[in-house]
């Protein structure tokens, strides 16, 4: 594993052009993101007030009660295709970038020069496969967050004022941190993260496979001397990224409520930098995942990636 990073970091520093397809990725569905969250809201405000319509026993003039807990259900149930359908289209793009990492890197093994026009042309090639992959990854996150809502019994018994009121008395924080800490959800986000994150991980376990034959000849099935690589590198992606996440919240949260009251305009733009941040460990997986799939590439035996005494001895001869 150490030689496959030091591999991939030294394709980083090579070829630059490589953080594109992930990042471009990374912008086009949180966009898609934004656009869902926005369209939800909508629909849930244009639903409500039309689910919750009554009318009075004296006129045919409407009366809107407060929404029932079965008025909410509808409109959750309503809105949820939004959700998955936008989840459903991020899964692809990431697919797309996957492809385009590949072809890139391949490219660039013969002939030292990668570009985005070059990976156009393969992912139109694979478009059924993206596709087949992305109803895959579908049909998982379905599976795994109904675990994850199995589990949310466990996790409302956990009671996070407890567990920060222990912390304060064991750290004898002041009551300026203590409120500090309140207003950034930290520890019920950090207890959340840790229950689920057996879950996290089986997740990334099972799709590390279908990621690699995504980029493999078609049907070829990886060997178990790639699986292994290719789940722990998946593993330790899937951590950095959590941590990422843990921390880009918390300073997202801090910076907006120093520009509070914030636009939207900055809003938006102070949670596309985070979403940015958070996704770097895609890059290095992608280019992780290539050399795992081709062993026998000219990039997978790079001058930097061999170790320092294998170096040595090779100048001694």
């Amino acid at each position: 594993m150490r030689t496959l990073w030091r591999t991939t970091a030294s394709l980083l520093r090579k070829y630059p052009i490589l953080w594109l397809p992930a990042i471009l990725a990374e912008v086009l569905a949180f966009n898609i993101g934004w656009l869902e969250n926005l369209l939800r809201h909508w629909l849930i405000q244009k639903l409500l007030p039309w689910l919750s319509e009554g009318h009075s026993v004296l006129s045919n003039s409407p009366v809107y009660g407060a929404p029932t807990q079965q008025v909410m259900n509808k409109v959750i149930f309503l809105a949820t295709p939004i959700e998955w359908g936008a989840r459903f289209l991020s899964d692809a793009i990431f697919a797309c970038a996957l492809v385009a990492t590949a072809a890139m890197l391949r490219r660039i093994s013969h002939t030292g020069i990668g570009t985005l026009r070059e990976a156009v042309a393969p992912i139109a090639a694979s478009s059924r496969r993206i596709l087949i992959f992305s109803l895959k990854i579908f049909g998982l996150n379905i599976a795994f967050r109904s675990m994850a809502g199995l589990l949310s019994p466990l996790i409302v018994s956990v009671n996070p004022q407890t567990i920060q009121g222990k912390l304060e008395a064991l750290f004898s924080l002041s009551l300026k941190t203590s409120n500090a800490l309140e207003k950034l959800n930290l520890v019920p986000n950090l207890i959340n993260d840790l229950l689920t994150l057996p879950i996290t991980l089986g997740f990334v376990y099972i799709i590390a496979t279908l990621q690699l034959r995504l980029i493999q000849p078609q049907n070829f099935n990886p060997t178990p001397e790639q699986k292994k690589p290719a789940r722990l590198a998946a593993i330790y992606a899937a951590v950095a990224f959590i941590v990422l996440g843990i921390l880009t919240s918390t300073v997202e949260f801090i910076l907006l409520q120093q520009l509070s009251p914030a636009s939207n305009l900055v809003v938006y733009a102070v949670r596309t930098i985070t979403s940015l941040i958070t996704a770097i460990p895609y890059v290095p997986l992608y280019i992780a995942f290539y050399l795992i799939a081709n062993p026998d590439s000219p990039l997978a035996t790079l001058p930097e990636a061999q170790p320092e005494a294998e170096i040595l001895a090779e100048g001694e001869t």
